[in-house]
């Protein structure tokens, strides 16, 4: 795939891509940060160096890199993502990408990537779709949607001509998750569907669990409950082992049945995530269900407390699709409680980003509930299947633990 394929970075240095991060979440990120900055400046003088000096570069990168991955953390995540074929020995700077990428150093991590591609001539085609679609999903957290579609097309076109069925799935995967967000669910049960029988006949379990559960977020939109809830759980065998796709998959079950009606069993899923110290990109909708399940279920103190952290994290880096949604949320609970001003304030911040980064569905809702006499509130639960309801009880037998002051946001465990 040629070089030129590939967008440029918007930004001239790693340095200014750091600082535009700090800037956006108005403090550092940790004590690697330093580490991060040296590692993208010399991945980004390798990509600009004659040929023959490339790989030393890189080498000096990826020994620096693994100073704060240890060998297990590698070994396990790479195990997970990339299985056994097609490694490659930037998988170290890759994954230093995904955690910048998890603590919203959104630029940071675009610019790494973009320079990786570069700088690395030894990559393969499977190896280059790889990190043309982790850019791209470093692009729609960061509400840049059209440039992370224009990206999953490479992905896409890459992997028909390199006959790879993992790259197709991860294009597909990408096609759903912007689906989501313009709000066209329909598009989203199709790319999502694809992509989970194909991950699932080749045995790809990481992107088998991406694909399921973007059917359940579709499932869920359409209101086929049991088949949201069912999906839902295998997502969540799915990830067991890994703390925070647990505590995503539990989030996501919360919200269906939050949606189905069953807003007490919904509080205990919420407050299990909210507890503990997760990536803004998962306490967030979980904030946002925990507010309307605590609003439905007429604990107002607990809603309050979780309007409050919501709105806590608004004018940070964290992901632009999940502050809107979660501002919604807040609202949507505010006004159950009667509390028009306050929800108005929440709706209106939510319609601001909506409309600047196009996340149509939820401009939509958001215009809808500041009209005067909309209301958005949780029905009366729905009938589920007698399969389903064992998926309830499960969530039910969960202890509810006891909230924090203040939700921690976090970085992954690197």
């Amino acid at each position: 795939m040629a070089t030129d394929a590939i967008p440029n970075p918007i930004f001239d240095s790693p340095l200014a891509a750091y600082r535009s991060d700090v800037a956006a979440r108005g403090t550092s990120f940790g004590a690697h940060d330093g580490t991060w900055i040296t590692v993208a400046t010399i991945v980004q003088h390798a990509a600009t160096a004659e040929t023959d000096r490339r790989p030393d570069l890189l080498r000096d990168a990826i020994a620096i890199t693994r100073e704060i991955i240890d060998d297990d953390t590698l070994s396990s995540i790479g195990e997970r993502e990339w299985g056994h074929r097609d490694r490659c020995s930037a998988e170290p700077i890759m994954l230093l990408a995904k955690v910048m990428a998890d603590a919203d150093a959104f630029r940071l991590a675009g610019v790494l990537l973009d320079t990786l591609l570069r700088a690395d001539t030894s990559l393969n085609a499977v190896q280059r779709g790889r990190i043309l679609a982790q850019r791209a999903r470093v692009a729609w957290m960061a509400g840049e949607i059209d440039d992370a579609r224009e990206r999953y097309a490479l992905v896409e076109t890459l992997g028909r001509r390199s006959r790879s069925p993992e790259l197709r799935v991860r294009a597909w995967n990408g096609f759903a998750a912007l689906a989501q967000m313009r709000g066209n669910f329909p598009e989203v049960r199709r790319h999502a569907r694809r992509a989970s029988r194909l991950a699932d006949q080749e045995g790809m379990h990481a992107l088998s669990r991406t694909a399921h559960f973007a059917v359940v977020v579709a499932a869920s939109a359409e209101r086929r409950f049991d088949e949201a809830l069912t999906e839902g759980w295998k997502v969540y065998q799915l990830s067991l082992g890994d703390s925070i796709d647990e505590a995503g998959a539990l989030q996501t079950i919360g919200q269906v049945l939050l949606l189905s009606g069953h807003a007490a069993v919904s509080e205990i899923a919420f407050s299990a995530v909210c507890s503990r110290a997760l990536p803004a990109r998962i306490l967030l909708p979980a904030l946002g269900g925990m507010a309307m399940a605590s609003a439905a279920a007429g604990h107002e103190p607990t809603m309050e407390w979780a309007v409050r952290e919501a709105r806590s994290m608004r004018r940070t880096a964290a992901p632009r699709y999940a502050v809107s949604l979660a501002l919604l949320d807040c609202a949507r609970a505010l006004r159950t409680v009667g509390r028009a001003t306050e929800a108005n304030e929440c709706a209106t911040e939510s319609l601001a980003l909506a409309k600047r980064h196009r996340f149509h569905e939820i401009e939509m809702r958001a215009e809808t509930l500041l009209r005067e006499d909309a209301h958005e509130g949780v029905g009366s639960p729905a009938r589920l299947a007698k399969r389903t309801v064992s998926v309830v009880r499960e969530i039910a037998l969960l202890e509810p633990p006891r909230l924090p002051e203040h939700v921690r946001p976090t970085a992954a465990a690197v």
